[in-house]
C-alpha cells in the first residue's frame, strides 16, 4: 500500500497481516517438522529527518512488523505528515517454500506455501 498525505496533519497508522502455513505431510509420510514460516513488513517514508529532527516521526518500533506462522501480525502508531509525504510498504523475506526431508531415505523435497496473506493497510485522520 502506499499513501500521500494531502496537507499537513496527524494519522493514525494501522498493518495487520496473516502469513499461512505450508501443507501437512501426507498420511504415511515420515517427514522431518520444518521450520516455522515468516514474513517481514517495513514501513517506509519520505519524511526528511535531519530537516525537522524535533517532530513526531517514525520510531524504530513503528517500521516493523513480523508476521509469524499461526498468528495475527498487528502494528499501530500515530504519525505527522506533512503535505506529499508518502508512506509505503515494503516486504522484506516472505517464506513461499520449504525444503521437507524424509527421515530414512534422506529424500528433500520442495514444497510451496507460507505466503503473506491478507495485509491490511489502514490511515485515518488522527483526532487526538
Amino acid at each position: 500500500g502506499i499513501f500521500t498525505s494531502p496537507e499537513e496533519s496527524k494519522y493514525r497508522v494501522t498493518v495487520s497481516a496473516v502469513v499461512g502455513g505450508m501443507l501437512p505431510a501426507k498420511p504415511g509420510d515420515i517427514l522431518m517438522k520444518t521450520s516455522p514460516v515468516y514474513a517481514q513488513i517495513f514501513l517506509q517514508t519520505t519524511t526528511d529527518t535531519h530537516r525537522l529532527p524535533d517532530r513526531d516521526m517514525l520510531r524504530d518500533e513503528d517500521y516493523y512488523l513480523l508476521v509469524k506462522e499461526d498468528e495475527v501480525a498487528d502494528l499501530s502508531f500515530s504519525l505527522v505528515m506533512l503535505g506529499g509525504e508518502t508512506l509505503w510498504l515494503e516486504t522484506g523475506h516472505v517464506t513461499t517454500s520449504k525444503y521437507y526431508r524424509e527421515a530414512y531415505d534422506h529424500r528433500v523435497t520442495s514444497i510451496s506455501g507460507g505466503f503473506l496473506e491478507d495485509v491490511t493497510f489502514c490511515i485515518s485522520a488522527d483526532l487526538d
